[in-house]
């Protein structure tokens, strides 16, 4: 369901906030939403908004700018980790990949937060450059550098960068369109055991991209 009863939120007030707008944000997008909803479902004052971020605008802001540091620091930072001299780039590749798959199919807060990385890539806000910036950009291109190593291409060029895509978005399509995927596989949940399936068949589709990259235009 888009939208839960109220939860007994913990912690600060700003934490309280912060919490009910990414599930209402997430849920209705901005103009969805209005500030005497987000209080409510924090169980805060209405005045601890102005208080807390200055207005709606901002309170928007920084949820979007928590979502982002959270993935910098629990994925992005690991998966970007300076291989180790002696580490195969291709393996170094299939890590990153991996790494993120399980991000994003098996972390908790990553159910609550994609509602609203997807409704910022759908249709942007200003909000959009802290996504960009501290995640998108530098994920991207640290995978880009990966392949590069492997193939021998460019890192900047357009092929590198859309065979990069290409595997990345598989691994959205198990976050992104979850509940086709569990219907279309017959899961009733995605645990464990399914995440094994999914790391299996990653592998086998970086493998398949890459040897189909070499064949082709790697400029």
């Amino acid at each position: 369901m888009l939208d839960r009863p109220p939860r007994a939120a913990r912690g600060s007030a700003r934490d309280k906030l912060l919490n009910a707008a990414i599930d209402l944000f997430g849920s209705r997008g901005f103009d969805g939403v209005s500030t005497r909803e987000i209080a409510a479902r924090a169980g805060v004052n209405i005045a601890g908004i102005a208080y807390q971020f200055g207005g709606k605008e901002e309170l928007y802001r920084a949820c979007i700018a928590h979502i982002a540091g959270f993935v910098q620091s629990r994925m992005v930072q690991q998966a970007l980790a300076q291989p180790a001299s002696d580490v195969d780039p291709r393996k170094a590749l299939e890590t990153l990949c991996l790494r993120f798959a399980r991000f994003m199919v098996a972390t908790q807060e990553m159910e609550r937060f994609a509602r609203m990385v997807v409704r910022e890539q759908m249709d942007p806000t200003p909000a959009f450059d802290i996504l960009y910036d501290s995640v998108f950009a530098p994920m991207h291109a640290g995978a880009c550098a990966l392949w590069a190593k492997v193939t021998g291409g460019d890192p900047e060029s357009q092929a590198v960068k859309l065979a990069v895509f290409g595997v990345l978005g598989n691994i959205l399509m198990f976050r992104m369109a979850r509940a086709g995927v569990m219907r279309r596989l017959d899961w009733t949940s995605i645990g464990e055991t399914e995440v094994a399936v999914i790391e299996t068949q990653l592998r086998h589709t970086l493998a398949a991209a890459l040897s189909s990259f070499r064949l082709g235009d790697a400029s």
